[in-house]
């Protein structure tokens, strides 16, 4: 029987991640790494792990994640893209809508009509 697996690409500023989630016990693998080894402020841990949070599935997916480029907070975003990217594969609709990927939509503020003031 084959493994359940699900993939996402985040990115971020010149970072990219490669993310894996497989059925497990919430182990996070960055390049081979643990997490905690990979990235030293809790911050930016934090941030990695928030889409579980959003999703509420910790402690459900094991991620195995390659990231290359950029500075640690770039790949922190990256990781949380891909991370995200990857869940909504798994999660359902009512998730979705609250996942951190999409962003609010802008308004562009128009010009007055002339002659109202």
């Amino acid at each position: 029987m084959a493994k359940t697996q699900y993939y996402g690409t985040g990115r971020r500023k010149s970072s990219v991640a490669r993310v894996r989630l497989v059925p497990g016990t919430g182990n996070i693998t960055v390049n081979n790494k643990p997490l905690d080894d990979y990235l030293a402020l809790d911050i930016v841990k934090r941030e990695v792990k928030r889409p579980f949070e959003i999703a509420g599935c910790e402690g459900k997916f094991d991620v195995i994640a390659t990231v290359k480029g950029g500075g640690y907070t770039g790949q922190a975003g990256a990781l949380r893209h891909g991370i995200s990217r990857a869940l909504c594969e798994t999660a359902p609709p009512a998730v979705i809508s609250a996942d951190p990927v999409r962003y609010p939509a802008y308004t562009i503020p128009t010009a007055m009509p002339s002659g109202i003031l």
